[in-house]
């Protein structure tokens, strides 16, 4: 298995002398996007309208991402291929796309339930630490009033203790006073321990376990998605490549053959950072040329990975 430097010089080699036409097909699959995108936006004024623009817009979405990716095989393997031959590509193999499309999203459907219930499940969590954060305040403001007229009218009884035993210096009266100050003591004591028990109560330990554990199975669950997208990476290639095997077929097959590779296509994909970065000082215009790069580099890994070492 090549390295992904090797994968990338490969591409390269491949490239050469096609690298404007690999731009010019990505600029065109954009310039596509972006017209079905216009369509979409000039319709939202009508509900009726849009709601039907969208679901034909989702619907030949499919084929032409399948077209737009076979492109990039025909261009790695010196076949003719147009500008916007993607669009002919997808549409001539529509049931095909959809096909391939259908029995990804079948592979992906339970992690993406599993998603979907913890986004659920973390969106209940935060609710219920958002009102029980707003009672422990209003229940922490009602301790505080009550804290407050326990603590003044210890205070009040002081004072008057105090008064009375200066106009009246009598043991008696000094005994009062005495227990009204060990009253006060006593008051602001356990209205101190209320505070602090109350404190306790408001961390909300409990939530905030909770909130923990589903980001940590949300994150799981993200990564678990990431893998199994990456397993099923290669089912356009392979679909194309043999056109007796179904859909299913090319799935499974896919996970086959990414068996202990799925390491090496991520590595792969990310030795493109560095250009990515770069396409930023071009205004995005060096993107195209990034992405038949990328694509064809790709096509070159399924290539490897299948024993299907297509020269030219």
């Amino acid at each position: 298995m090549m390295t992904a430097t090797g994968t990338r010089a490969e591409a390269r080699k491949h490239l050469a002398g096609r690298w404007n036409k690999g731009a010019l097909i990505a600029f065109c699959y954009f310039i596509v996007e972006w017209i079905l995108e216009l369509i979409g936006t000039g319709l939202k004024n009508n509900a009726a309208l849009s709601l039907a623009y969208q679901i034909v817009f989702f619907i030949i979405s499919v084929p032409i991402s399948y077209g737009f990716i076979i492109s990039f095989v025909k261009l790695k393997r010196g076949e003719d291929i147009d500008s916007f031959g993607f669009l002919k590509i997808g549409f001539n193999n529509f049931s095909r796309a959809w096909s391939i499309a259908w029995n990804t999203f079948l592979k992906m459907i339970v992690p993406f339930i599993v998603l979907i219930l913890f986004i659920i499940i973390l969106g209940i969590t935060i609710s219920f630490n958002s009102a029980n954060s707003i009672l422990s305040k209003t229940s922490k403001a009602r301790e505080s009033v009550d804290r407050a007229t326990i603590i003044e009218r210890a205070e009040l009884s002081y004072l008057e203790a105090t008064q009375d035993y200066s106009r009246n210096p009598t043991s008696s009266n000094y005994r009062t006073m005495q227990q009204a100050k060990s009253n006060l003591e006593n008051a602001r004591r356990e209205t101190s321990a209320i505070a602090t028990v109350a404190e306790k109560k408001s961390n909300g330990i409990f939530t905030a376990l909770m909130m923990i554990l589903v980001f940590v199975l949300y994150f799981a669950c993200i990564i678990y998605i990431a893998i199994k997208s990456l397993s099923l990476s290669l089912t356009p290639f392979i679909a194309y490549d043999d056109e007796s095997i179904s859909g299913k077929d090319a799935c499974n097959l896919s996970q086959e053959l990414m068996k202990g590779n799925k390491g090496n296509l991520f590595v792969l994909s990310l030795s493109f950072i560095g250009w990515a970065i770069l396409t930023i000082f071009t205004l995005g215009i060096g993107s195209f040329w990034l992405t038949a790069y990328m694509n064809v580099s790709i096509v070159c890994f399924y290539e490897a990975v299948s024993n299907r070492n297509v020269e030219v």
